[in-house]
């Protein structure tokens, strides 16, 4: 029986071995520091499993004082779970940690399985081998550091507020993190193989409220894996954290916000905006009065879009593809585009696109802006860094049948252009500047040919650049029109 441990000073900790079965411990007996100084309190067990259940209201503790429970097999925790209010809690079972699913009639907390475990602490570190399956943690913390070790193992968090995500990592296993408010990530990583699809990290703020905040990973990408879903209420970096912008390392994304703008990087081999859980693709779907942007971009490799880019705020639209051979691919014969559908914003907005290399547009896929509030530009710019002879191109007619690419705006100017002294052709499907009167509503400037790609016949006449009512300035390198499909047409 454990009647009284207690240190007398900061750092003077408390370390129990437990070697045969979980000693009784008098009620509030282990106090690992004062109220003037914090201190540990660190149980442990060398030889097998432990039960942490022993030492429910051992403890008496100040706020940020640490309580750490070791097992060198399994731990076991109450299935009520353990709450200690602002403590620093280490759950470490290099097997597996569980609970022990008590009581079995009315189960306090809904607890039907071991595998659900509840928490009320400060900051939270699970360390757990997982060996059962997916660890779910129902929790009310301030941050989290977990490592689940056994493959394909995941985690799922149901946090009751805010939560920091310092370092979440698993082997292959999805993670799953649903929270009531700011989710903040410094690091997580599935370590994905490539050719595993299951491997998902999925951040919920929940409905009400809540931004996805980039806290800063110094050493790398804030999100690793092979799918990602972020959902949020109030922005997806937003220009707020460390870096403004939430860096991942993904293959495939989809993100949604009610409201702030989505500011994410790609830094690793590119990424394609998808469908991923019940998320299609990137969009910022409330309608207010307030311009937020959408800002996506990869490094090193190519930003394609199979599904839906939408934005109903009016904001900016900014994609850029940096690297050799980085392309924007719009479609990828998949019939993906860019939407504005804003009917409130009365402000000039402009939708660009940045190449490295290519710009490619496929089969029914584009840029259509539907903004009767205001004015969106479109600039498109392929072989943007590129100083390769025979550089990037503009090719809108990439498609098998029906409908090739498009570039739609009611009242803005449209820009196509291969930068650069290297730059390549530009083939045109359609472009549409209904509504400008400007003298150059439509602009294409190719260090190539400006070619005609497409026999669409989308408008009548089936021409390729239609501004009824503005001008239209093309200034080709090496020729306009193509022996394929005759010469571009126009409508000026």
């Amino acid at each position: 029986r454990i009647g009284q441990m207690q240190t007398g000073s900061t750092g003077g900790n408390i370390n129990l071995d437990i070697l045969n079965s979980t000693p009784t411990v008098a009620f509030g007996a282990i106090n690992p520091g004062t109220t003037s100084f914090n201190a540990n309190a660190l149980i442990q067990s060398t030889t097998g499993a432990l039960n942490a259940g022993g030492f429910s209201g051992a403890f008496t503790t100040n706020a940020g004082d640490g309580i750490g429970f070791i097992a060198a097999t399994t731990l076991i925790i109450p299935g009520e779970g353990l709450s200690l209010p602002g403590i620093n809690l280490l759950l470490k079972g290099t097997t597996d940690v569980v609970d022990d699913m008590l009581p079995l009639i009315l189960p306090v907390n809904n607890d039907f399985d071991d595998r659900t475990l509840f928490i009320d602490a400060g900051a939270l570190s699970l360390q757990s081998g997982g060996a059962g399956g997916d660890t779910t943690l129902n929790t009310t913390i301030t941050s989290l550091t977990a490592d689940i070790t056994t493959a394909s193992s995941g985690l799922i968090v149901n946090e009751t507020d805010a939560i920091t995500l310092t370092n979440i990592d698993t082997n292959d296993g999805s993670i799953d993190i649903n929270a009531n408010g700011d989710i903040t990530v410094v690091d997580m990583d599935t370590a994905a193989s490539a050719a595993d699809s299951t491997d998902t990290v999925s951040l919920d703020t929940g409905g009400l409220s809540g931004t996805i905040i980039d806290g800063g990973d110094a050493a790398g990408n804030g999100i690793t894996a092979q799918d990602i879903e972020l959902i949020a209420f109030a922005g997806i970096a937003n220009g707020v954290g460390v870096d403004g912008r939430l860096e991942i390392d993904a293959t495939n994304l989809a993100a949604t916000t009610v409201s702030g703008a989505i500011d994410i990087e790609d830094t690793t081999g590119g990424v394609t905006v998808k469908s991923v859980g019940l998320t299609s693709g990137v969009s910022l779907s409330g309608v207010t009065s307030t311009d937020d942007n959408i800002d996506l971009r990869a490094t090193g490799g190519s930003l394609v879009l199979e599904k839906n880019i939408t934005n109903s705020q009016g904001g900016d639209f900014t994609l850029i593809a940096t690297g050799t051979n980085s392309d924007v691919v719009i479609g990828n014969l998949s019939g993906a585009s860019f939407v504005i559908t804003d009917a409130i914003a009365a402000t000039t907005s402009t939708i660009t696109i940045e190449a490295d290399n290519s710009v490619i547009i496929g089969d029914s896929s584009g840029i259509s802006e539907f903004a009767s509030g205001g004015v969106v530009n479109i600039d498109v710019t392929a072989n943007k860094n590129n100083t390769a002879a025979g550089g990037g191109v503009i090719d809108m007619a990439n498609c098998t049948a029906g409908t090739c690419g498009f570039i739609v705006s009611l009242k803005g100017q449209i820009s196509l252009s291969t930068d650069g002294s290297n730059g390549g052709d530009i083939t045109l499907a359609l472009l549409y500047a209904e509504n400008s009167t400007a003298a150059d509503a439509i602009t294409i400037t190719s260090n190539g040919a400006v070619i005609d790609g497409s026999d669409d016949l989308l408008i009548p006449g089936g021409e390729n650049i239609f501004a009824p009512v503005g001008g239209v300035v093309i200034d080709a390198t090496t020729g306009v029109g193509s022996a394929a499909h005759g010469n571009a047409t126009t409508t000026a």
